[in-house]
């Protein structure tokens, strides 16, 4: 068993010539099947590292769905360069989707067990993510409240 990163199709077109063919003798076609064929289709997918997978506490697309966050709120041992264990363990980790769910980063933490993450609902403005711990921690290239004061004063 490896488990993986998954996208599916959200799409409720109906079919173009209004006529579905499913050649797998296997899958009987269910009327939502028939009515949208694209619903549900896999989209792409990656495998996860199996020591990971078990300490993920959330998923969250970014708004435009170029990006998957990923949250860690398991601690567990990662080894450093020269073979020794080190105190610090993933807390995010951000992949590329459009890219074939390329793994971008990986955020690292002595202290921090993700509760949430979040992506803020603007593109580019970053993400949060909330802490067993009770702490907040913002990530992005400055301060949200300096976003709305950039569009206030273009106003």
């Amino acid at each position: 068993y490896v488990p993986h990163i998954v996208t599916v199709s959200m799409d409720t077109s109906p079919p173009v010539d209004g006529v579905v063919q499913i050649n797998d003798v296997n899958i009987h076609a269910t009327e939502g099947m028939r009515n949208h064929p694209k619903l549900g289709q896999l989209l792409m997918a990656a495998p996860l590292d199996g020591t990971k997978a078990s300490g993920v506490t959330c998923v969250k697309l970014s708004p435009t769905g170029e990006y998957c966050l990923l949250g860690y709120g398991v601690r567990e041992s990662v080894l450093s360069a020269d073979g020794n264990e080190e105190i610090r363990h993933p807390v995010t980790a951000l992949y590329n989707v459009k890219k074939g769910m390329k793994q971008v980063c990986t955020l690292l933490s002595p202290d921090d067990d993700v509760n949430i993450a979040r992506f803020h609902p603007e593109t580019g403005h970053g993400f949060v993510y909330g802490t067993k711990q009770g702490r907040v921690r913002v990530l992005a290239t400055r301060p949200w409240n300096q976003y709305q004061n950039l569009e206030q004063s273009l106003t």
